[in-house]
C-alpha cells in the first residue's frame, strides 16, 4: 500500500547559545537531516516524513524545542512511497 510522503526543506533559526543543543537534539531525530549550518543561530534541515500530517508534526516539534525561535518551510514536495521505490533507469 502506498503512503504519502512529504519531503521538506526547512530554515530553522535559533536563540544566541543555543545552536549547539539543538543541533545536538537534531542529529538524532529519523528522517531529518541537517543539511547547512550557520554556528549564528541558523539551520537548514531536509525532512522526509512518512503519512498524512506527519511534516507538520515534525514542524511542531521543532517549534516547542528549548532554544528554536522561528522555523520557516521553504520547500515541500509529497510523492507516494511507490513512486519513491521506483528504480529509474
Amino acid at each position: 500500500m502506498s503512503v504519502p510522503v512529504d519531503i521538506g526543506g526547512l530554515v530553522v533559526y535559533l536563540k544566541p547559545g543555543w545552536f549547539e543543543a539543538v543541533r545536538g537534539v537534531l542529529q538524532r531525530w529519523p528522517g531529518v537531516d541537517i543539511a547547512a549550518a550557520d554556528p549564528a543561530g541558523k539551520l537548514v534541515l531536509v525532512v522526509e516524513a512518512a503519512g498524512d500530517g506527519a511534516l507538520a508534526d515534525v514542524i511542531e516539534r521543532l517549534q516547542a524545542l528549548d532554544g528554536v525561535l522561528q522555523v520557516a518551510l521553504a520547500y515541500h514536495h509529497r510523492e507516494s512511497s511507490e513512486a519513491l521505490d521506483e528504480v529509474l533507469e
